[in-house]
This record gives C-alpha cells, structure tokens and sequence, in this order.
C-alpha cells in the first residue's frame, strides 16, 4: 500500500477490504485494524497513502465494538494533525461509519470523546473562521 503508483495501492487497499469483509473474527479483525491505525501514524507516509488507509478503515467490517472504540480513539487526534484535505474528509467518514457502528453499545466513553471533540471543533475560532470563509468566499 506504500506504492508510489496510484493502480497498486487501490488494488492492495480492494485486496485488504476482500479479506477483511470474509473475516468475522472479532480477534482477528482487531489485529489487523491495529496494523492500520500504526500505518497511520508512522513516519510521514504520504497524504494519498492517509486517505487509503482512512478509507480502508470506513470500509473495515465493524463486528466488534472493541474494533470501532479503538478506531474512533485513534482517529480523534490524528485529525488535528492531518494537513490534507482529500485525507481529512476519508477521516471523518471513517469516524462516521465507526460512531454509526458503536453507537449501540452501552459504553459512553468513546461517544463521549467523540462528542467532545465534535462540539471543541465546532465553537474553536479557527474552525469557525475556516467554515465561515468556505460558506461565504465572496465575504471578508
């Protein structure tokens, strides 16, 4: 998935999907989940390689809450780091397809993060500057 060529990481990233969606191991798929979410906070890999791995992650069978919590924990700060766009935004819907998925469970506290973190980026005022530059472009 490291590949420089765009065609072999989509093809490893379809290859990781098909084993990952044949697997209902709990166990297993957390394993696997960990070596994603380590990828994802090695040494500079590159903002395409983020975006696939984040996507991988939103396609990644949630049958487990524990696979979901550790995902959603581990997601959480990654975001104020990313600097990419086109990463950021698989980000945020592989945080939305985990909240979606863990939101059953009766466990508060990963909710309870992610609610924080929700309502932190909505009232910081770089946010708010940002989001109001992106609905209004024309206005200073």
């Amino acid at each position: 998935m490291k590949s420089t060529n765009e065609a072999i990481r989509a093809d490893a990233a379809g290859l990781f999907e098909t084993f990952a969606s044949k697997s209902s191991n709990g166990d297993d798929l957390l394993k696997i989940a960990d070596v994603v979410l380590k990828a994802l906070t090695a040494r500079s890999p590159s903002p395409e390689t983020r975006a696939l791995y984040f996507s991988i992650l939103t396609s990644f069978p949630a049958v487990t809450p524990a696979i979901s919590g550790k995902t959603i924990s581990a997601l959480i700060p990654l975001t104020a780091k990313e600097t990419s766009q086109t990463a950021l935004l698989a980000c945020f819907a592989a945080l939305a397809a985990h909240s979606e998925a863990y939101r059953a469970t009766s466990d508060s506290s990963i909710l309870t993060q992610l609610v924080t973190f929700i309502t932190s980026g909505l009232t910081d005022a770089k946010s708010s500057d940002l989001i109001r530059k992106r609905l209004h472009p024309n206005k200073q």
